[in-house]
């Protein structure tokens, strides 16, 4: 957008002897939601309409720098109109855009984080004091319970929904502002338990796969096909 405004303005200082008002103008009513082939059909036809214009159109001035420069006036005008259409556009793909972004947040916003059993709080809470411990989580030695291990699983699928793909094991910054402000405390507070959670929730999954692949090798082996 603001790329596209500059050229209007560039534009504007071969037209208007005061191109910033002009264009100033022009945005005001592009802000206001009109389109903006109104608008360059309205500039075309009386460009004047939206300041003085450079130079002069009196004839005794036609040969002289004034006539000359009111010509080259006239004749960018179908250019600012070109660049006022592209302003028009890129002010509404921005307006789409943060539509967009707001409609994503506020579905991000409603996305509820399910509880734990109390099974699986302790589960959970074992796995913290292991990592406040500094020792590595080592599920394969203490594998979860298949309910424990769902938990988990749905608990996890609901912060990538809520915070994106992985955001809770990065650390993102920007986590908090995913929170409303009441429940940022709690938050704060939970952040440790919960990446532990994803963490665990990754390290299974890498665990399934790598026993699929192992098994499937196995089978391939004893000439088995699935």
């Amino acid at each position: 957008y603001h790329q596209q405004r500059a050229a209007l303005a560039n534009t504007a200082r071969t037209i208007w002897r005061d191109p910033a008002g002009a264009v100033s103008m022009i945005e005001e009513l592009i802000l206001k939601g009109f389109a903006a082939d109104r608008i360059a059909a309205a500039v075309s036809n009386d460009p004047a309409a939206y300041g003085a214009l450079r130079g002069s159109d009196r004839l005794m001035d036609k040969m002289l720098a004034s006539g000359r420069e009111r010509k080259e006036a006239a004749q960018a005008v179908p250019e600012a109109a070109v660049r006022l259409r592209s302003l028009g556009s890129s002010y509404v793909n921005l307006v789409d855009a943060e539509r967009r972004s707001i409609t994503a947040e506020r579905q991000r916003m409603a996305v509820a984080i399910p509880g734990l059993s109390r099974a699986a709080e302790e589960a959970l809470a074992q796995r913290v004091a292991q990592r406040k411990n500094g020792r590595k989580l080592n599920i394969s030695a203490a594998p979860l319970d298949a309910n424990i291990r769902r938990e988990f699983a749905d608990v996890s699928k609901a912060l990538d929904q809520r915070f994106g793909r992985n955001a809770i094991i990065r650390g993102d910054k920007e986590l908090i502002n995913h929170v409303s402000p009441a429940q940022r405390g709690a938050f704060a507070a939970m952040q440790e338990r919960l990446k532990v959670l994803q963490q665990t929730v990754r390290h299974e999954s890498s665990e399934e796969i790598i026993a699929e692949r192992r098994q499937r090798a196995v089978s391939r082996g004893r000439g088995v096909t699935y």
